[in-house]
């Protein structure tokens, strides 16, 4: 899944090389800058080294504080670069910087810091920098298969000292072969090739490939103390599925899907390691309840040593979701399409919503275009085609092939019916532009749409929802799904530009990324399960991967900056998206894997979640049960996790009704205490008669996450029997406070 930066109106300046300086006024100049003027008086331009922009060294760049005039900085010597809100980037020489003191409005000149955008930035807000120095864990003798758009084999990020190669097996199937179409490259071909062989044709045109492996198991291409953009484990080998039929674009079908994680299972076999497999891609086409015919492949090699991580998806607040409760009287969501220019030709304008209801339903459908033609209405096991001057429309409702007929039914893994409603213009009359409604009428109960396809900007309109955005295989059973919040907004580019996708102001590091999938499953399952960093992350560059290409993940959207993405080494560059997440989660289960090479995918899946720093509430379905923490997802032994590795702790303080209610000599009342970002937190539970006087106090102190009971046997304090009555049970967690009312018929 590729989701591109937009650089708009990005932010640049320039530190460089400085010709002198003159004693200024205090008061007016931060400490910070005062260094950087001085390293340059005695020792030179040179003395900034990595500290400084090196576009042009015989300027400084400052930060201002002041509303300025152009005009005024011009007249004294220096550019303005930027300003907004009282705040301005000035670029100057530092013989400058006294006379830029005297600039009417200006309040404050500080220094230009340099904030290097590497892998280490996400490397250690995860911990996985602790993770390898306190555990010593780098993933040896793991294997991590990545299926994507190929991998840069050429790139000393994937070398080990000697320069050989980390990467056991390439599956190419963009090259014609005998493997199922592909060609498959094994080490030793590899590392031929590496030596001047010209045995290996794979390429990473795209680089979303190589990016994503080298997040997982890049070593940074430095030392054997690995560099600043080495992945979370550095030491684990390769397997790499490049699963495109396509030679440069990157569209994974599902059955290549499943050549390319058996090929990775079989593999692993081969070899004897554990293995980790990387899903970087998803569709909107499905159930989204873990049935497709990739997820439950999923679910078969998942076990002991296999472990398969999946990215969330792109797709959070783009409206690719709706969902409409059909009652007593009609249901109905909506489609809009704005205006847009038809592709020439039929057969390339469309779009394709893919629905899902109960299959003890029965639901009428009928499709309305924006000029009021009407097409249906379409009873449950019906189909309709029809052409008109809005489109051709085509409705599938409950049709299943049985193999000699076609017949009203139920998809065999989830017992439930699917909707698929086509708006295109095969017959050679595009789509109208406009609100084009879905209206519906059957037995209460839900129906869910998801975009599955479109050549237009299709949106939702009515019966949008922010939930279920998941792409699918993300859905899968035994997947660890994986969300996406930010860790860098800026950075400096190959020409020492520094660039910032937080145009408009609003993105917060720390906060999931609004493109992140949500969840839940639509059967319900707390998916993603975990998050981890994915804007914006600095990893390996393929060289293949041609910023000024068509195909590159690389491409800059504005031409001033023809190298927006490509950081200051040329190997490594920026992207983001939960495609750059996954892999930070693949990694990490590395290292587990390394630890416990046996531990199957359920004891994996509930070493994380159990480790993860949770969240607040709010934009759960987003952030699921928290941020990944390697370092104490590393350090954890997993004899201390519950026998059951399918216990996951509770996601959000709850209380159960009491039972029994009344009672009479004792009652019983469950409670969940979720993760908590702090770790425990303080719970009281106290019982208060009708007059709101203290009763009985039941606990008082801290608790960790887990599900508990308590039970009350109708006595107070000091251990006498109350009177009959009404009472109230109140629970006290952080800032939640939940009451529980409770009637004790005593001597009953």
């Amino acid at each position: 899944m590729v989701k591109r930066i937009a650089v708009v109106a990005c932010v640049l300046w320039m530190i460089g090389a400085l010709s002198g300086w003159c004693s200024a006024p205090t008061g007016k100049i931060s400490p910070a800058l005062q260094r950087m003027i001085h390293l340059y008086q005695s020792q030179g331009p040179l003395a900034l080294g990595k500290t400084g922009n090196v576009e042009d060294r015989s300027r400084l760049s400052m930060i201002a504080s002041g509303r300025l005039q152009a005009a005024d900085v011009a007249r004294r010597g220096g550019v303005l670069r930027w300003q907004r809100d009282g705040f301005a980037i000035i670029n100057a020489p530092a013989a400058a910087v006294e006379n830029l003191l005297q600039v009417p409005g200006l309040t404050w000149l500080e220094a230009d810091q340099m904030a290097l955008p590497t892998a280490d930035v996400s490397m250690k807000e995860i911990g996985a920098i602790a993770a390898r120095e306190n555990t010593g864990l780098t993933g040896k003798g793991v294997l991590i298969g990545i299926v994507d758009s190929g991998i840069d084999w050429t790139h000393p990020d994937f070398l080990s000292s000697d320069g050989k190669t980390r990467i056991k097996y390439i599956f190419d199937m963009s090259v014609n072969g005998p493997y199922y179409g592909g060609t498959v490259y094994t080490e030793d071909d590899i590392n031929a090739s590496l030596a001047g062989a010209a045995i290996v044709k794979q390429h990473d045109f795209s680089g979303h490939g190589s990016h994503v492996a080298g997040i997982a198991a890049g070593d940074g291409s430095t030392t054997k103390n690995y560099g600043g953009y080495a992945g979370v484990a550095p030491e684990a080998n390769l397997i790499i599925v490049k699963a495109t039929r396509n030679t440069y674009t990157s569209e994974f079908s599902s059955s290549d899907q499943l050549l390319a994680i058996d090929f990775i299972d079989s593999a692993a076999a081969l070899i004897g390691q554990p293995c980790v497999i990387n899903l970087s891609f998803g569709s909107l086409f499905g159930a989204h309840d873990g049935t497709s015919a990739v997820e439950r492949f999923i679910d078969m090699v998942s076990g002991p040593g296999r472990v398969v991580v999946a990215a969330s998806g792109n797709e959070g607040g783009k409206k690719t979701h709706a969902q409409a409760e059909l009652g007593t009287t009609t249901a109905q969501v909506s489609v809009t399409i704005p205006e847009y220019s038809a592709n020439a030709g039929s057969g390339n304008d469309l779009f394709v919503l893919d629905g899902w209801y109960d299959g003890g339903n029965s639901v009428t459908v009928t499709v309305i275009s924006p000029r009021g033609q009407i097409f249906g209405p379409v009873a449950d096991g019906g189909y309709l085609g029809k052409n008109s001057i809005d489109g051709q429309v085509l409705i599938w409702n409950g049709l299943y092939d049985t193999g000699s007929d076609i017949v009203p039914g139920v998809d065999p893994y989830n017992q439930d019916k699917e909707i698929v409603i086509q708006v295109g213009d095969d017959l050679g009359t595009a789509p109208r532009a406009g609100e084009w409604t879905v209206r519906m009428s059957g037995r209460s109960g839900s129906v869910h749409f998801w975009m599955a396809n479109k050549s237009m900007e299709a949106v939702f309109n009515e019966g949008v929802s922010d939930r279920m955005s998941l792409t699918i295989p993300s859905t899968s059973k035994s997947a660890i799904s994986v969300g996406a919040y930010t860790t860098r907004e800026t950075w400096h580019d190959l020409d020492g530009n520094n660039l910032t996708i937080d145009t408009k102001g609003d993105i917060t590091v720390g906060d999931v990324a609004e493109f992140s999938g949500a969840g839940p499953s639509r059967d319900n399952r707390i998916k993603p399960e975990i998050t981890a960093p994915g804007r914006i992350v600095g990893s390996t560059m393929s060289s293949d991967a041609d910023p000024s290409g068509l195909y590159s993940i690389f491409v800059s959207p504005d031409g001033s900056f023809p190298n927006a993405f490509v950081l200051e080494d040329g190997l490594h560059a920026m992207s983001l998206g939960t495609s750059m997440a996954a892999p930070h989660v693949s990694g990490t289960v590395a290292l587990l894997l390394e630890k416990y090479p046996t531990a199957d995918a359920a004891r994996i899946k509930q070493a994380l979640i159990y480790t993860v720093r949770a969240m607040s509430a709010a934009k759960r379905d987003q952030w699921g049960y928290g941020k990944i923490n390697c370092a104490a997802a590393a350090a954890l032994r997993f004899e201390d996790l519950p026998e059951d590795p399918n216990n996951n702790p509770p996601v959000a303080f709850k209380v159960s009704r009491p039972y029994p209610n009344p009672f009479s000599y004792s009652t019983m009342v469950d409670y969940e205490i979720p993760l908590t970002a702090g770790g425990e937190n303080q719970l009281t539970i106290h019982i208060y008669n009708s007059l709101g006087q203290a009763v009985r106090s039941l606990y008082d102190g801290r608790v960790s996450s887990g599900r508990y009971s308590i039970l009350w046997n109708g006595r107070n304090s000091v251990n006498q029997p109350v009177a009959s009555g009404v009472y109230f049970i109140e629970f006290k967690y952080g800032s939640n406070r939940l009451i529980e009312k409770i009637c004790l018929l005593a001597g009953k």
